[in-house]
């Protein structure tokens, strides 16, 4: 199963994050997934990707030219994809069988908003998981919910979403 991963090219500043991350990226290579995900090497990108190959786990990266250019894509992942755009590299990701979103800035919830309209729309058949790490998505579930109570979104669209606190509970549910 192809799962991709959406979170910051930065670690933010609650060592949770990272802590949880890591042991995502474990599960992923342990339960033979592969991971495909942005192909950063730095932030909670890098550490996803690091945590899988640790384990020998296939790690897909997706990463448009320009930020190659850059030198942050992560050279030692199993396969690196070079597009030419961000609208490429979303398709790609969007092709996995789950979407798994992670802390991360206005570009993780420009991927998570896509890949859940994509859901909703029929395009896609992939789950749709936030990974609530210490409540990081508690303020946007509620405002699911809250989209859900004046009716901008309906129930069954929003029980699209799955909401796990932590990776052992996710695992669970894989």
């Amino acid at each position: 199963m192809k799962i991709s991963v959406y979170c910051g090219a930065s670690v933010g500043n609650n060592e949770k994050f990272s802590l949880e991350v890591i042991k995502l990226g474990k599960l992923i290579a342990k339960t033979n997934n592969t991971l495909v995900y942005g192909a950063g090497k730095i932030g909670l990108m890098g550490l996803v990707a690091d945590a899988c190959l640790s384990l020998s786990g296939k790690v897909i990266g997706i990463m448009p030219k320009f930020l190659v250019d850059r030198e942050i894509a992560h050279t030692e992942i199993t396969e690196l994809i070079v597009v030419n755009t961000m609208s490429e590299r979303k398709k790609l990701l969007f092709e996995s069988d789950i979407y798994i979103s992670l802390p991360g800035g206005p570009g993780t919830l420009e991927e998570f908003s896509e890949g859940f309209s994509s859901i909703r729309l029929g395009i896609s058949n992939a789950r749709c998981i936030l990974l609530n790490i210490d409540g990081y998505y508690n303020d946007f579930v509620s405002y699911l919910d809250k989209m859900v109570v004046n009716g901008f979104l309906t129930q069954k669209d929003r029980n699209i979403v799955e909401v796990y606190n932590s990776v052992e509970e996710l695992e669970k549910n894989l």
